[in-house]
């Protein structure tokens, strides 16, 4: 194949840097997109931030006050998920995060987005979150099924959980403080300063 006059080997990613756009990055992209992320998470935040999730807010209601079904309610005004949210948020020091999503996402946007063990456990967090409280929505108006505050919350800390078990970071405090909020176990890799979370505890 060619690029820029030279032929190459062929390979995926050359065909796509080849046919994609190359614009500039938007503000939010380090948020939902890193090598850490769920893809399928990461999918459902990035429709969220662009307001594309097909909520219905003049016909379909979260509860029974009969706030409209939007972003702003679903993320994270309405009572059930602002509880879900605050338990997570407490987790990952984001404790003085808003609750109103296009305030949210200013107030994250705003704060280093790194390596570090807190800047992938939030926006992790961040993604789980809004792909299981919009699949919690879609339960209750499609199936009529409920799972309780208790019940999320738990899920979304397994599935954080299940992904940071294979990351193998630098040893540091950070990451040993982490360990003891998420119950995580943590191994040392044998001749190095790096750290790994294998397992949780029980």
């Amino acid at each position: 194949m060619s690029n820029k006059g030279q032929f190459l080997d062929f390979s995926v990613s050359s065909v796509w840097n080849d046919i994609r756009s190359h614009g500039n990055l938007v503000p939010w992209s380090r948020l939902v997109w890193f090598s850490q992320c769920i893809p399928r998470h990461s999918f459902v935040l990035w429709l969220a931030i662009l307001g594309r999730l097909k909520t219905h807010d003049s016909m379909l209601r979260w509860n029974k006050s009969g706030v409209p079904d939007s972003h702003d309610h679903l993320f994270f005004e309405c009572d059930f998920p602002k509880s879900i949210w605050c338990t997570l948020k407490n987790m990952v020091r984001l404790d003085f995060a808003p609750n109103r999503w296009h305030d949210l996402l200013q107030f994250l946007m705003a704060r280093p987005i790194n390596k570090s063990i807190w800047s992938i456990l939030q926006r992790l967090v961040l993604g789980a979150s809004v792909y299981l409280i919009w699949q919690e929505r879609n339960l209750r108006i499609f199936q009529n099924r409920h799972r309780s505050k208790e019940e999320l919350c738990d899920l979304i800390k397994d599935v954080v959980r299940l992904r940071i078990m294979g990351l193998n970071l630098k040893s540091s405090r950070q990451v040993f403080d982490a360990a003891d909020i998420w119950n995580f176990h943590v191994d040392m890799v044998p001749g190095s300063n790096r750290a790994q979370f294998s397992s949780w505890r029980k």
